[in-house]
Order: structure tokens, then sequence, then C-alpha cells
């Protein structure tokens, strides 16, 4: 291993422990934390997706998990809104009901000292569709999650974090697995690609088999960290929330090599921490499009994972603005 390759990845995990520290009764590895949400905090969360999920299916009711779920495998085929990505998009009819969402991870992440931490981070997060039986385009795709990978290769930066949120749903089965790479391969492995396959000769070092992905765990995972989505058995949902983040760490930034724009990952949708935190309560993030519009053209859809819908945050008056004297 080169200095350059060995400093890098001690930096790396300094740095990843150190947010791992703000997490103190979180399950550890070195590249992953297992955090448990407060039950309260993961109700909300899970009635806001419920809630959403509803008002895409477009019921005027708020449907319980089951119905929900049941909708999603029976309308599969129908959703403008399930993107080639993988994901539900926010459209504009969901403007509250997304909100609320928004609001309710925020409120989850405030039970942790994370500012000091977090730098650029998503903005809108994404709400992420799976389904047990395999769409054959999808998993033949570039940039599949089926295929073992690290989120750099899709050009996300080498200094950032990746969030995963399992809220609904059969996470048991339609599951995560992570691995990682050997420390040797980390530096040369922070390139972007044209497809996960390119990384096939970067083999998995050790697994994290001692993992076992719940609903209402919170998983922050390294970019360096190499994982895939797994179907143990055919049919079925599940719904997480995922967003990314980088480490407010210009020392470790320095460490690792620009990644090429250009991969699915590498659009930008990063605002300030203290933005993120303060959208859905200060402003309003109102969408571009509509249910109506997206369908339009769903067959140009994106096939990127991260959400890339146009939005502009509304600012809503503070308090004593518009009163009548």
């Amino acid at each position: 291993m080169t200095n350059d390759a060995l400093q890098m990845s001690e930096r790396g995990d300094a740095v990843f422990a150190a947010l791992a520290r703000q997490f103190p009764t979180a399950n550890t590895w070195r590249l992953l934390i297992e955090q448990r949400l407060d039950a309260r905090r993961f109700a909300a969360i899970r009635g806001a997706l419920l809630a959403y999920v509803s008002r895409v299916l477009g019921s005027s009711d708020v449907l319980d998990e089951p119905a929900a779920l049941q909708a999603l495998l029976e309308r599969r085929a129908e959703l403008p809104s399930y993107t080639q990505g993988g994901m539900l998009a926010p459209t504009r009819e969901q403007t509250l009901e997304f909100n609320l969402l928004h609001r309710s991870v925020v409120n989850a992440l405030a039970e942790f000292d994370l500012d000091a931490q977090i730098e650029g981070i998503d903005l809108p997060i994404n709400v992420r569709l799976v389904y047990g039986d395999v769409d054959e385009a999808r998993a033949k795709a570039p940039f599949s999650s089926t295929k073992l990978h690290s989120d750099i290769w899709a050009g996300i930066p080498p200094d950032a974090a990746v969030v995963v949120l399992p809220v609904l749903g059969d996470i048991e089965t339609l599951t995560i697995e992570c691995y990682e790479m050997s420390r040797e391969q980390e530096l040369v492995a922070m390139r972007a690609m044209r497809d996960y396959d390119e990384g096939r000769p970067i083999e998995p070092a050790l697994a994290y088999s001692d993992c076992s992905m719940k609903l209402g765990h919170l998983y922050v995972a390294d970019a360096r960290l190499l994982h895939k989505t797994v179907r143990r058995k055919r049919g079925g949902v599940r719904l997480s929330i995922d967003f990314r983040f980088r480490y407010r760490d210009a020392g470790y930034r320095a460490l690792t090599p620009a990644i090429e724009r250009g991969g699915p990952d590498s659009v930008d949708c990063r605002v300030p921490y203290s933005q993120w935190c303060s959208a859905a309560t200060d402003s309003l993030i109102v969408f571009s499009d509509t249910l109506e519009s997206l369908g339009r053209r769903r067959s140009a859809a994106s096939s990127s994972p991260v959400n890339l819908a146009e939005y502009r945050l509304l600012p809503l008056a503070t308090a004593g603005e518009g009163r009548r004297p």
C-alpha cells in the first residue's frame, strides 16, 4: 500500500469514527453505523410516508400499511412517479405530504448533534421503492443497485456518507448487504465508472454478515462501503428514505481524488445542513412537476438514483407577518 493510500484510508476512518460518536447507542462497523430511532420519531416518519404514498396513489384517505403496499404492487405498471432510478418522485400534488415527511426526518436527526459533521446534504430526500419481482431492464441497467458497488462509482464525492432508513414493507427479504474492500484498493477505487460492472475486479475483503437491516433503524455508510440490493425471495415491496451528505473535513477532502462528473449520482443536489434542517419549517418545498407532466415524459424519465425533481423553496411568513393592524 502506498503512503498516499494509507494516509487517505486512515483519515477517512477517523472522520467516520467522529461521525459515529454522535450516535452513542449505535451498532458500528468500520464503515457503517446502525442507529435505532426513537419510537415516536419513527412513528412520525412512518405516518408521513404512508400519507405521501396514499397521495401518490390518489387516495383521499391515508391508507394503512397493508393496503398501501398492496396498491403499490397492483399499480406498479401505471405509477407515473415511479422512476427508472427506483424512486417515488415527488410532484406538486404531494407538496404538503412531502414537506411533512421531510420535517419528520429532520426531527429524527435532531436527536443527534450532526452540525459539526455535515456540510452539504441532499435536498430533496429520496423515497426509494424496491419490488421483490425483478424488473429485468432495471436489473441490467449500468447503475443497478443489484450490482455490488460503491456509490463513488456513480459519481458521488469520496468524502461523503450515504443514509438509508427502511420505513415500510419487507426489509428482511428485500434488503441491502454490505462489505468492505481492502484498504489497498480504496484509493484506486475512487473513480467514476460507466457501469458498476467495471468494478468487478474490486472484490469484497470483509462481509458485514452480522448486519441485518431493520425497519426504524437508520443506516449511515461511508462512501467507500461496497453494497448491493438483495432479493431473498420473489414478491413483496419495500420503501426506504435515503440521502447523501459530505463530511465537514477539508483535510480529508484534500486527500481524496476529484471524481469526474457524468455518473447518475454526480449531480449536486446538496444544500447547507442548516438550510436542509429549516426546509418544511421556514420554507415550503414546492415541486415543478405535476403527475400529468411527469406521466407525459415517463419514457424519458431519469434513471438517476438521486432525486432530480425541480423545486423551489417558498419562504413562509414569520410570526407577526401578514397581521392586520
